[in-house]
């Protein structure tokens, strides 16, 4: 429809949202004998430092199968907050249709830039077996390296995919499953508050003659839209 001077234009009112991220503290409580400590002064700083290891698993971690149903974990991971796809798939049956299937779930808003496949080292040894009918491998780098392209997504490897998940039962442990997730990392943001507080106290176990270690730190995420983050349940995996 072409306007012309005349023609009269309605006022918009866009209503623009901004999201929030819900912060929850996290902590780490690590007692050590204060003989050991006057025999071994390196050990406190070495205990700080490994804090910092300690935080970055916990987090990876949380961030793919944290779980609030099953093990009250603060906030839900990407395997549980994303859209699962209709039909498990049991690890005998992996294919390349299965890849494409997830493709084909993303929203069309979805960049190829920020995109990622991520699954474990299980899964990531079944698309390194992935074959055409010629018998040529569909993706020959995999065997070499931890991140690769499938389908024109980076893949990425990540360990703390557990193969025990019951997925579609809504838990991270106790089940045989693993899963792979397509997710649009632009819609996923992580919020963590300043550096983490280490504190001590010589007082907290005293009669126990220990010293205590402390390390909080607050942090949370969000996923912005669940159809941005397809899973797929992969049954059979352990």
């Amino acid at each position: 429809e072409v306007a012309t001077q005349d023609t009269d234009i309605p006022e918009a009112n866009p209503t623009i949202t901004q999201k929030q991220i819900s912060m929850e503290r996290f902590g780490i409580l690590t007692y050590m004998s204060n003989v050991i400590l006057r025999q071994r002064v390196d050990l406190a700083s070495a205990m700080v430092k490994n804090y910092g290891t300690a935080q970055a698993v916990f987090l990876d971690t949380r961030l793919l199968i944290g779980n609030i149903t099953g093990r009250s974990q603060a906030h839900d991971g990407l395997v549980f907050l994303g859209t699962q796809m209709a039909n498990p798939v049991a690890i005998g049956d992996f294919k390349e249709q299965t890849l494409h299937d997830m493709a084909e779930a993303l929203p069309n808003l979805s960049s190829f830039n920020d995109v990622v496949l991520i699954a474990n080292y299980k899964m990531k040894h079944c698309i390194q077996r992935l074959e055409t009918t010629g018998g040529q491998r569909l993706f020959p780098n995999a065997g070499e390296k931890n991140e690769f392209m499938t389908d024109g997504y980076q893949f990425v490897l990540d360990r703390f995919i557990s193969n025990a998940l019951q997925v579609s039962e809504d838990d991270s442990v106790g089940g045989s499953d693993t899963a792979l997730v397509l997710c649009d990392m632009s819609q996923f943001l992580v919020g963590i508050d300043g550096a983490m507080r280490i504190e001590t106290s010589e007082h907290f176990k005293f009669g126990r003659d220990q010293t205590t270690f402390r390390a909080l730190m607050r942090m949370g995420w969000q996923l912005l839209r669940a159809d941005a983050c397809i899973v797929q349940e992969i049954t059979g995996a352990s």
